[in-house]
């Protein structure tokens, strides 16, 4: 029997409408699934936003390593990335910042929430998931077992040593109900909270999961490529999509 698994899943595939205000975008994908609102209209209710973004590129994001616990810095391209992605909030007052514990994802949350870093809030929840035994493999070199894991978790269990996407789904939930229901009465009459949360790409996918409403609590593909935005709303336990940014 063969089991035939693409190296490069679906997942990695972008079917995105590049629309801004009715019109096609050019350079950066900039989705937008509300009509903005006129200068001067102050007609809506206000909400609260939560903005999910990955880190900025690293040395083992170009190996193409499985990049989890590690520590690794952003390099160059990482920070560049960044500070072109912090066009997509400006003016944008953020009431908390939160990050992983690594620093790629403390320092990305810092520069795309113009805060400085001492300010980012630390939550060990959504830290990276543990690869365990294939921590910093290259992707095609992991084995069928761990392939296919990371390619249908929704089908293949995941390996020894691996963390479960059970694991993930609950720490990411929590986090976000935590969230929520600390942020949920500091509505402001003129204008809506905005919480911005730098993660990692692996957990992302339960976080999104989670802000989608997923019954299986994960949303695996496509996958976040670094320093891309999804912004969503929280409104009494919903949850939807309001936008999408990135520069690649």
């Amino acid at each position: 029997m063969f089991i035939l698994l693409p190296f490069f899943y679906p997942e990695d595939a972008d079917i995105i409408n590049v629309v801004c205000c009715g019109q096609r975008a050019c350079g950066p994908i900039f989705t937008e699934t509300l009509p903005l609102l006129a200068g001067g209209d102050r007609t809506k209710e206000f909400y609260m936003k939560i903005w999910l973004l990955r880190h900025g590129q690293t040395r083992y994001n170009i190996g193409h390593r499985m990049q989890g616990l590690t520590d690794e810095p952003l390099n160059e391209t990482g920070i560049a990335q960044a500070r072109a992605a912090r066009k997509y909030t400006e003016g944008v007052v953020f009431d908390a910042v939160y990050a992983s514990p690594l620093n790629r994802a403390i320092n990305t949350g810092a520069i795309v929430g113009g805060v400085d870093p001492s300010e980012v809030i630390i939550d060990d929840r959504i830290i990276e998931t543990d690869f365990g035994k294939y921590e910093l493999e290259k992707f095609g070199s992991m084995g069928l077992p761990m392939i296919a894991y990371w390619s249908l978790p929704e089908i293949f269990p995941a390996p020894d040593t691996v963390e479960t996407v059970k694991s993930m789904v609950t720490r990411a939930s929590s986090f976000l109900r935590d969230i929520e229901s600390r942020y949920a009465g500091a509505d402001s009459p003129d204008h809506d909270v905005n919480i911005l949360v730098a993660s990692h790409g692996g957990i992302l996918r339960s976080l999104n999961g989670y802000l989608s409403d997923r019954r299986n609590g994960i949303l695996w593909r496509p996958k976040m490529h670094n320093c891309e935005l999804r912004v969503y709303e929280s409104r009494e336990g919903r949850h939807r999509l309001l936008a999408q940014y990135r520069d690649n």
